[in-house]
C-alpha cells in the first residue's frame, strides 16, 4: 500500500491510497469461491456460471474485500501522520482494476493553523448611551397600555374603539364570494386609516358596505416585479360588538400592581434603572461586536468547509423546530452563509490569541464568578449547584470567561472613539437599518 496527501485550499485534505493488484485479486478470487456451490433455480449446485455469481454478489463480495484493505489504511494513514481533525474522514472515489488494483481517497478537514493575529491598535466606535426622562415616561405609558382594560361601548364607535364583527367579501356588484366569510374580528379604528373613516359611528347590530386597497402579489410570470398590485376590495361589515379600551391611571396605585413598588416614585426609579442597564448592556454588546469585525477585518480567516456546513446545519435544525410549515433551506443557507464565515473567523482568531496569550480561568476566578452568581438569589444559587455537577456546563462557563479576557485585551490596546447619543436614537437608527433590503446595506 501507498499514499499520497494533498492539502488544499480551505484547509482541505485528500489523502490518495493505492492498494496493488496482486494483493486484492487473490481476496476476491477466494471469496468468489466461496460462493460457488450456491444454489440458484434453474441452475445445478456448482454451475451456476461465474459472471451471474458476479453480477448478483459482486458488490457484497468487494465490500467484504475491501473493508479489510481500506481499516488498514486508515489505522497506518492517521498513526503516522498528526491530523488535527475538524471532522470524521469520508471514503471517496472506491474503484479496482487489474491495472491500478485499489484506490480510493479519505477527504477530511483539518484545524486551521492561525499565524498570531495581530491585534495591537485596532480602531473601534463605542457608544456611551444616554436615557432621558422621556424615555422612562415612555415606557411608562407603553406599561399603562399593556394594562388597559376593555369595556363594552354602548353607542356609535368612535376613533380608537374596537369593532368586534364578521367579515363578509363581495364582488363588484355586491354578491357575496363563497368561502370568503371572516368571523369574530376586531377592527381597530385607528387615526387615519381607511377603514376608520367607513366605520365611524357605526353602532351594534348595524351592518355596512367598505372599500378598501388591498395590496395583492402579482401572480403572472410575465409581470417582472416584486411590488404587489394594489387592488380595492369590498366587504359587508357585521358589527356585533363596540369596544374601548381604557388607560389606568399613573399613580401610586398603578404602581402597586405593577409590583413591590411603594408608591409611583419607586416604579419610575425601577424604570430608569433597567432602561440604563439595557443601554449599557447594548453598548458592550456593540462594543465587543466592533472589536470582533475589526480584528476579523485585519486578519482575515477562511474557515473550513467542514466548519461551515456545521454551523449551517445547526441553523436548519433550529429553523426546522421552530417552523411550523416547511423550511425554505436554500434562501435560509444564503442568508446565514456569511454569519457563518464570520463567526467561525471570530472563534478560531479567539482560539488563537488564547492560545498565544497562554489566557486561563484560575479557580479563584471560577469561584468568584460563583459568588458573584450566588447573589442573585435562591435561582442564582442552584445554578451555581448545577454548574458544580455538570460538567458541559461548567466548561461553558469557563469558555465564556475565557472570552471575557480576550475582549478585554483587545480593548486595552485599542484606540477607542467614543461617542455619546441618546439610546432610543441608536435604536431607532439600528431598527431602520435592519428594514432596509440587503442590496442596499452592502
Amino acid at each position: 500500500m501507498d499514499y499520497q496527501i494533498q492539502r488544499g485550499d480551505n484547509w482541505r485534505h485528500v489523502v490518495s491510497v493505492r492498494v496493488p493488484a496482486e494483493q486484492v485479486r487473490p481476496e476476491l478470487d477466494a471469496k468468489y469461491a466461496e460462493l460457488k456451490n450456491i444454489r440458484l433455480e434453474g441452475f445445478r449446485k456448482g454451475k451456476v456460471p461465474a459472471h451471474l455469481v458476479k453480477k448478483m454478489y459482486g458488490k457484497q463480495v468487494e465490500a467484504d474485500v475491501f473493508r479489510p484493505f481500506i481499516s488498514e489504511a486508515y489505522q497506518t494513514i492517521f498513526k503516522e501522520n498528526e491530523f488535527d481533525l475538524l471532522d470524521s474522514p469520508e471514503l471517496a472515489n472506491l474503484h479496482f482494476d487489474e491495472q491500478q488494483g485499489l484506490t480510493f481517497e479519505f477527504h477530511f478537514d483539518v484545524r486551521p493553523v492561525i499565524p498570531t493575529p495581530d491585534y495591537q491598535g485596532l480602531q473601534v466606535d463605542r457608544y456611551i448611551f444616554s436615557v432621558s426622562d422621556e424615555e422612562v415616561a415612555q415606557t411608562l405609558e407603553a406599561m399603562r397600555r399593556q394594562n388597559a382594560m376593555v369595556y363594552n361601548v354602548e353607542g356609535e364607535a368612535q376613533t380608537g374603539h374596537f369593532v368586534i364583527a364578521d367579515l363578509q367579501e363581495l364582488d363588484v356588484s355586491g354578491v357575496p364570494i363563497l368561502g370568503q366569510r371572516l368571523e369574530d374580528r376586531v377592527l381597530e379604528l385607528k387615526e387615519g386609516e381607511e377603514i376608520t373613516t367607513q366605520l365611524v359611528g357605526i353602532k351594534a347590530g348595524e351592518e355596512r358596505r367598505v372599500q378598501l386597497s388591498m395590496e395583492k402579489p402579482v401572480e403572472s410570470q410575465l409581470v417582472q416585479t416584486q411590488t404587489p398590485q394594489v387592488q380595492q376590495a369590498f366587504y359587508l361589515v357585521a358589527a356585533k360588538e363596540i369596544k374601548e379600551r381604557r388607560l389606568p391611571e399613573l399613580d401610586d396605585e398603578f404602581a402597586k400592581d405593577m409590583g413591590e413598588f411603594d408608591n409611583l416614585q419607586a416604579l419610575q426609579k425601577a424604570v430608569s434603572d433597567r432602561l440604563h442597564y439595557q443601554a449599557q448592556s447594548e453598548s458592550a454588546e456593540h462594543f465587543r461586536r466592533s472589536l470582533e469585525d475589526e480584528l476579523i477585518k485585519r486578519n482575515p480567516v477562511q474557515p473550513p468547509p467542514s466548519m461551515v456546513e456545521k454551523y449551517l446545519q445547526a441553523v436548519m435544525e433550529d429553523a426546522r423546530k421552530r417552523s411550523k410549515g416547511p423550511v425554505k433551506e436554500e434562501e435560509l443557507r444564503a442568508a446565514f452563509t456569511p454569519m457563518a464565515h464570520r463567526n467561525i473567523a471570530w472563534i478560531l482568531l479567539r482560539e488563537q490569541l488564547i492560545k498565544d496569550q497562554a489566557i486561563v480561568v484560575s479557580e479563584e476566578e471560577l469561584e468568584a464568578r460563583f459568588v458573584q452568581i450566588s447573589a442573585s438569589g435562591k435561582q442564582g444559587e442552584a445554578r451555581v449547584q448545577e454548574l458544580r455537577k455538570d460538567e458541559a456546563a461548567l466548561r461553558r462557563l469557563k469558555d465564556a470567561m475565557e472570552e471575557e479576557k480576550v475582549y478585554d485585551l483587545l480593548a486595552r490596546s485599542a484606540k477607542i472613539n467614543e461617542l455619546r447619543q441618546p439610546w432610543s436614537r441608536y435604536q431607532q437608527r439600528h431598527a431602520e437599518l435592519e428594514n432596509e433590503p440587503s442590496e442596499m446595506k452592502e
